[in-house]
């Protein structure tokens, strides 16, 4: 790595000068706040373990909650008599093993927290250890917002971690192509990860992916080591162990990072055929790593996949809210042919769409073709396999677990773009040479340009407004609204709501983050709210009020509103009838809403709605009789 940087020393502070410069314009411009779902909810389980709470999250999800609660022998259906008795029970028999000093056994639905066993942990601890090392030094991250603060203080922290693990990867990455090819070829392919638009969104997203794509370049650093070694015939163990670690620490950053491990494992088997001990320090680190973690998933929820295992419906049906805001899995309807349907409809998408799944690097699908070059370098040619194998087996688990055009830590193909533009580059070079000489100058210059120009346009279209933005909001910043809006879900929920408040919402992992407050996300049905509510009544959790946000409806037809949020699509449409309607008499329809609607007794009074943004961002007070 050291040798790649002297090699080509004016070449890597090029790297690094426009690497900083584009992820500061992107960060300074750019940068709205965290607009991913899993980026909000790995935050605040990571604040949770960070104030002391453990491993736990404010958002609950009803089909995580029903599994908790029939872990714990709470059964939701049970009548509340027999709910009670139950409580009872297991309430006597904790008292009677602590007073003989035993220890007694953890209650699984330990409300108003719930044990995350949804993420695979490394990076929330990373998150959670910088939230604890600021506050110990004096910083208050969990102050309420000033007035006039659009952009909360932790979700710049974590973008400017995330921002510095794409800065490391985009070094790491030059090195890496420079043993590979040449500093050139190199310089290139980094300049095209800089400047695409989908790594510089996923740079500031405070997902892990960026993370994730610093340890699997360290990986085919050592990778490569190991492929010299063992063609110098000398002993590669050494950095076979440090891959190994890498993908242990992959895999218990994102679970799907299982995936190219198991490419990797076929390609060690091909290419080392003749020393399977290669596989051992890979596979036992890969154990040690995640073993500690399906213990804890299982002690926490009676499976050691926990509530992971439902990412697969996620990908095939599309929609988080149609798997978890169910109650039971049955209820998802999820049959065998759907799978199979579905599974070949998303691959075949993927293929379509291989230009965005790698970064919309347009060199980058062009590995595919250097596959039928021979590389002078026989370390290089092995390494073209190497990630070959490790994509394949990616791109199976990538189209069974992740949602197509989702922002996630799931979209584990960016990790192969910038080596496949490397060698897609090489190969339109080596096509150029084959010109007569006086044309190859001419064609190198053509193809860098080209290829600069259609990566770089999608971003270099919006400088000019992050340009301004910067300069006008730097302080301030600027929402991500809709759906967004971090001063009112910080500011006006905590004034109006107790610490261990249960906010019902259809944005409850914003609630969860920005309120610091627990959230439920709405249920499909009503009466599986009620359910839910009864049981968390009889555990002494008290439901403050319904938050809803334009998340409801954004983009959506009525029909399919109606469909998604049944009896409680009144609360939904309301604050927009009420735009279209105030201008002569404004239309409350949740007054004339059946009695069937939650609280709905107090929907009438004057201060039952608080109006945190206009009509358009409403919570629904639920005041304690």
């Amino acid at each position: 790595m050291i040798k790649a940087i002297k090699r080509s020393p004016i070449i890597f502070y090029i790297i690094l000068t426009l690497t900083f410069v584009f992820a500061t314009l992107e960060m300074l411009g750019g940068f709205r706040g965290l607009g991913s779902l899993e980026a909000m909810d790995q935050a605040q389980i990571a604040r949770n373990i960070s104030l002391g709470r453990g491993n736990t999250s404010n958002f609950i999800r009803p089909l995580v909650f029903n599994d908790l609660a029939n872990a714990s022998g709470l059964h939701i259906d049970k009548s509340e008599e027999e709910l009670k008795h139950i409580i009872l029970l297991k309430d006597d028999m904790q008292f009677k093993l602590q007073k003989e000093g035993q220890v007694a056994a953890s209650d699984k639905l330990s409300l108003p927290y719930i044990a995350n066993t949804q993420y695979a942990p490394l990076y929330i601890w990373m998150e959670a250890g910088i939230f604890k090392t600021l506050n110990i030094l004096g910083a208050d991250l969990w102050a309420n917002m000033s007035d006039g603060q659009m952009i909360y203080t932790a979700d710049r922290i974590l973008a400017i971690l995330s921002c510095l693990f794409f800065i490391a990867s985009v070094i790491l990455s030059y090195t890496l192509l420079v043993r590979l090819f040449d500093p050139t070829i190199a310089l290139f392919s980094c300049i095209f990860m800089i400047i695409s638009s989908t790594f510089l969104s996923y740079a500031i997203s405070g997902l892990p992916i960026m993370f994730m794509l610093f340890l699997f370049t360290i990986a085919c650093h050592n990778l490569l080591t190991a492929i010299e070694k063992d063609q110098s015939k000398e002993s590669a163990m050494l950095p076979m162990c440090i891959v190994g670690i890498c993908f242990a620490l992959i895999c218990i950053t994102g679970w799907l990072g299982l995936w190219p491990l198991v490419g990797l494992l076929v390609f060690i088997t091909y290419h080392f055929k003749s020393k399977p001990i290669y596989l051992v320090p890979i596979i036992v680190s890969v154990l040690l790593a995640i073993s500690p973690v399906f213990y804890l998933n299982y002690q926490a929820s009676g499976s050691i996949a926990g509530s992971a295992i439902y990412s697969i419906y996620t990908s095939f049906l599309g929609d988080d809210s149609i798997v978890y805001r169910a109650i039971n899995s049955s209820d998802v309807g999820m049959q065998v042919g759907t799978i199979f349907n579905t599974f070949f409809t998303q691959v075949l998408t993927r293929i379509e769409d291989l230009y965005d799944q790698l970064g919309k690097i347009i060199l980058a699908p062009v590995f595919f073709l250097a596959l039928f070059h021979t590389f002078k370098i026989k370390a290089t040619q092995s390494m073209k396999w190497a990630l070959l194998i490790m994509w394949a087996f990616t791109f199976i688990g990538v189209s069974l677990f992740t949602p197509i055009d989702q922002l996630s830590s799931g979209q584990l193909q960016l990790l192969f773009s910038v080596l496949f533009s490397g060698y897609g580059l090489a190969f339109i070079l080596v096509l150029a040479a084959r010109l007569p000489e006086k044309r190859q100058k001419l064609a190198r210059i053509m193809v860098f340009s080209v290829v600069l120009i259609f990566t770089a346009l999608p971003f270099i279209l919006t400088v000019p407004d992050k340009v301004a933005i910067g300069q006008r909001l730097m302080e301030s910043g600027r929402p991500l609204w809709p759906p967004y809006f971090a001063y009112g879900l910080n500011k006006t929920l905590d004034e109006n709501t107790k610490q261990n408040d249960i906010i019902l919402s259809d944005q409850p992992w914003a609630v969860a983050w920005y309120a610091n407050r627990p959230a439920l996300w709405v249920p499909k049905q009503m009466d599986q709210y009620k359910k839910i509510n009864q049981l968390l009544n009889l555990k002494h959790q008290h439901v403050a009020g319904l938050l809803v946000s334009p998340s409801s409806i954004m983009d959506e037809p009525l029909p399919k509103v109606q469909q998604t949020y049944g009896e409680f699509t009144p609360f939904m449409l309301e604050g927009a009838i009420v735009d279209i309607t105030q201008s002569e008499k404004p239309v409350y329809i949740t007054d004339v809403a059946p009695s069937s609607l939650p609280f709905a007794n107090k929907l009438k009074k004057h201060d039952a709605r608080i109006k945190i943004l206009k009509n358009q961002l409403i919570f629904y007070r639920n005041e304690e009789e």
